[in-house]
């Protein structure tokens, strides 16, 4: 974190202020975008395992929980009360 901090200091006194602002407002949709079209696939994939094979769905659930000893939650694994989304 602190070398990602001097690089954009270093990079704000490089440009002017109007690119470094297009720059940090712009950056925020080049990380969410991806995530939110994987986040989508990943949905539409459990909603057809759980609709076509709800057996064998559950019972790798069943299996992954035991295993790993995280509770899974449909966009993920739960931990600390937190969800994850799977990859």
């Amino acid at each position: 974190k602190q070398n990602e901090d001097l690089d954009w200091s270093i990079f704000k006194n490089l440009v002017s202020p109007q690119i470094s602002e297009l720059i940090q407002e712009e950056s925020r949709w080049a990380f969410c975008m991806p995530h939110a079209i994987a986040f989508a696939e990943f949905t539409k994939q459990t909603a057809i395992l759980k609709s076509l094979h709800k057996e064998i769905y559950y019972s790798e659930i069943e299996k992954f929980e035991k295993k790993h000893g995280y509770t899974w939650d449909d966009i993920g694994i739960k931990m600390k009360g937190v969800s994850l989304l799977q990859d």
